[in-house]
């Protein structure tokens, strides 16, 4: 999975990326994100995740694998498995079929 977003930030552009990737001050930011520890360069925690109906907990670690400071950018590696007994999926009263729709 790619996650990609851009925004705009009122600050000084050094300032900013000390933040961003400062894992510590950021992870609290990302809903449903814990960290939990800290070891070397890896850092391990769980994120809970909620897709319409669909509730996940997971729990995983993260590393850079690139960080350019100069340029600022940054590529994080990061692995997790759902956590089962936080998994809810909820009973569907009916099965609902979405169309499919060939590309034009």
């Amino acid at each position: 999975m790619e996650l990609n977003n851009d925004f705009e930030v009122n600050a000084p552009v050094e300032k900013a990326w000390a933040v961003l990737t400062d894992v510590e001050k950021i992870a609290p930011c990302l809903p449903g994100a814990q960290l939990q520890e800290i070891e070397g360069d890896e850092y391990r925690g769980i994120v809970k995740v909620k897709v319409g109906p669909i509730t996940a907990q997971y729990k995983g670690a993260a590393t850079f694998i690139e960080k350019d400071d100069a340029n600022h950018r940054a590529v994080l590696k990061a692995e997790g498995r759902v956590m089962a007994e936080w998994a809810e999926i909820p009973r569907m009263r009916r099965p609902y079929f979405a169309p499919i729709r060939s590309a034009p």
